[in-house]
């Protein structure tokens, strides 16, 4: 899998990028994924927001 990770400016890992072709093959082995994947708990949700609040200020 050739995976490219995301770093912010102190070169902590904030994301990955996982290439279209690659993530459609684990689609179809793992059925299910992106609805799990689209579940975000509220709390994390609220984090978010908050910050794009203190973000905007």
């Amino acid at each position: 899998m050739n995976l490219q990770y995301l770093s912010d400016d102190q070169g902590n890992k904030t994301g990955v990028f996982i290439p279209i072709n690659e993530w459609n093959s684990i689609k179809r082995k793992y059925k299910g994924i992106e609805e799990e994947i689209n579940e975000v708990p509220e709390w994390h949700k609220e984090i978010v927001l908050q910050r794009l609040k203190d973000y905007n200020r």
